[in-house]
């Protein structure tokens, strides 16, 4: 991109946002939509022999039918002219890419938006919220959150060693070898070393049955385990049991839509068709989309560290 051509934009949104950052967050804002594989700065070959890098490549699935998508981003300070779209039609026309999108921070010119309607070339205004956008919408996130607690929960386990000659530096070890294991996956055994089909957990959630809300404990002198492939005896489990009214609490909470979000993307053929009445003017149809610049980056990042990862 040519130098004179890009913008620092306002002081907050785009303080940290260069050319770069703004194909990342319009691949994130892709990632986040739970596409298949997200890439940018992608090499594109041509079939007239050749390649063009695109900003952002998208791999994803619809009507089960895989689906490429090449996308332009232009964080320019100027609409984006019909040239661009031109490029981007020759670009998927001469590729595998079955679709083209271009992404732009300053909108487009009515030529450009005119050729991309008629050639199926999406265009997308992504920009910082400005208050006429928040106009006839929701501004304040009210939220509501249950939280609910297990209706029983082991305190405490009481463990001694079956052989008696075990030092407490070997038991010690024991314990901490056996340290990764819940208390769903530690079986219990009878005196006979048989196990009896069930774990510590299915042990408390049975014993908590019926009963009314408190703590409790509950010995044993039939029961055992086994740590680090020793055996050793179950001698208590320490629980508590919660009422219905103690399982449950929440939390209430209320957000103004600028505090959750820093951008807006703006589907603006669709915008067009809806200042025209061509389609009717319902939430179905809504052209903007509200974006947090923070969340798109971590879902960007997600992907490409997943990337990183499988290689």
């Amino acid at each position: 991109m040519a130098g004179d051509e890009t913008e620092s934009g306002g002081e907050d949104v785009w303080t940290d946002v260069d050319s770069d950052v703004y194909e990342e967050i319009v691949g994130g804002i892709e990632e986040s939509e739970g596409v298949e594989r997200v890439e940018n700065k992608y090499d594109l070959s041509l079939n007239h022999g050749g390649s063009k890098e695109v900003d952002v490549a998208v791999w994803t699935n619809a009507n089960h039918h895989h689906i490429f998508i090449i996308i332009e981003c232009k964080f320019w300070q100027n609409r984006v002219p019909q040239s661009v779209i031109a490029e981007t039609i020759s670009n998927v026309a001469n590729s595998t890419a079955d679709k083209g999108v271009v992404v732009a921070k300053s909108g487009f010119q009515s030529g450009a938006i005119e050729q991309a309607e008629g050639a199926g070339v999406d265009l997308y205004t992504l920009r910082e919220i400005e208050d006429g956008d928040l106009e006839g919408r929701i501004q304040t996130v009210n939220t509501r959150v249950e939280f609910k607690s297990p209706e029983f929960e082991i305190e405490d386990t009481g463990v001694s060693p079956v052989d008696s000659d075990l030092s407490d530096d070997e038991i010690r070890e024991d314990v901490e070898q056996s340290g990764h294991l819940t208390l769903d996956e530690l079986d219990v055994y009878d005196r006979d070393r048989t196990p009896t089909g069930e774990t510590v957990q299915d042990l408390a959630r049975k014993l908590s049955t019926g009963k009314q809300s408190g703590k409790y404990t509950d010995n044993f002198d039939d029961k055992l385990i086994v740590l680090n492939h020793t055996f050793y005896s179950l001698d208590y489990l320490e629980y508590i049991v919660r009422s219905d009214s103690e399982r449950t609490s929440s939390f209430n909470g209320s957000r103004d839509v600028n505090d959750l979000y820093d951008l807006v993307r703006i589907n603006t053929i669709r915008e067009q068709e809806l200042a025209l009445g061509d389609i009717a003017e319902d939430g179905t149809h809504d052209p903007i989309e509200f974006v947090s610049i923070d969340d798109a980056l971590a879902a960007f990042t997600g992907q490409t560290d997943e990337e990183e990862d499988e290689h």
